[in-house]
């Protein structure tokens, strides 16, 4: 058999070749396309995480610092609570030295008196 018809024109091949564009440069040109989509979308979301983490130490920054305020208000409260209660003490002590100086001097008055009668 010979490659070409009666007339003289060529046969053709039963299968020719389809070209309807999918290549090896398409499919190498598709996969890039496809690694500077995931690479942005990476991105994006290392970005947004990194954000996120920077939102969640500023927040826990803020706790800590509201928190470590709290604290120490609320030990001022106690100190000067301590203070009064320190005052107050050594003048109930003051009170209590008077007390038994008074209680000495109606006890010696009181002998005195009965050793007079």
């Amino acid at each position: 058999m010979s490659a070409y018809y009666r007339d003289g024109v060529p046969k053709q091949k039963s299968n020719p070749p389809k070209s309807n564009g999918l290549t090896k440069e398409f499919f190498v040109q598709e996969v890039r396309n496809l690694e500077v989509r995931f690479d942005a979308k990476l991105d994006r979301q290392r970005n947004l995480l990194e954000a996120k983490m920077d939102f969640h130490r500023k927040d826990a920054k803020e706790q800590i610092t509201a928190v470590e305020t709290g604290v120490h208000k609320r030990m001022d409260g106690v100190e000067k609570r301590m203070v009064t209660v320190e005052l107050k003490q050594d003048a109930l002590l003051d009170n209590v030295k008077f007390i038994r100086e008074d209680i000495k001097e109606i006890k010696t008055d009181l002998k005195t008196a009965v050793t007079q009668n």
